[in-house]
């Protein structure tokens, strides 16, 4: 290596403090959600859902108390994605059986494509076959891409409706309720 040569790598690391750093890899990891964590799932539920209701802070506290429980997608300690399951939720469209359903599923626009999605509801059907369920449930505006991905993880509609409650708009939409049979452990 000539002198000049060793210049000019001196130099650019003198220049470029975070070159090295950006060559590592993230960390990623799947992490049970806690209550800490509410602060940061407000305000992925914002950039996910836009055109959505607000949902409060106070109502993802109490949908992370026992027995619900959610998965978080961490990306260099970043909340990214989430799947929070709602358990024995009460159900005008199932009766007599226990209700198991998705509360709330999404992964920040930059983040998908990656498979994040399939991580955290492969970490969620998991745990629920674990505990012994036998189905679990989600409800999903038709237009939403997201009824590929669930058609694509062996949920199907079994019931669908007009609706007007979720939209900050106020419009009226079809939501699908699916289903999806889970395995017992």
């Amino acid at each position: 290596m000539s002198m000049t040569q060793g210049l000019i790598v001196i130099f650019l690391i003198f220049l470029e403090p975070g070159l090295l750093l950006r060559s590592k890899r993230a960390t990623q990891e799947v992490k049970l959600l806690q209550t800490n964590n509410v602060g940061a799932i407000v305000r992925l539920h914002k950039a996910v859902f836009p055109e959505y209701k607000d949902t409060s802070a106070r109502e993802f506290n109490s949908v992370l108390q026992s027995p619900h429980f959610g998965y978080g997608y961490f990306y260099d300690g970043k909340l990214v994605g989430v799947i929070i399951i709602h358990m024995n939720a009460e159900s005008e469209y199932v009766q007599n059986q226990e209700y198991i359903d998705i509360f709330k599923f999404g992964v920040l626009p930059a983040h998908r494509g990656m498979g994040i999605g399939q991580r955290l509801m492969d970490k969620a059907i998991g745990k629920l076959e674990e505990l012994g369920c036998h189905e679990l449930l989600v409800t999903v505006i038709a237009t939403n891409p997201a009824v590929r991905f669930y058609r694509n993880n062996g949920f199907e509609v079994y019931r669908s409706y007009e609706n007007n409650g979720l939209l900050k708009s106020g419009a009226t939409y079809r939501e699908l309720l699916m289903k999806k049979s889970l395995r017992r452990q």
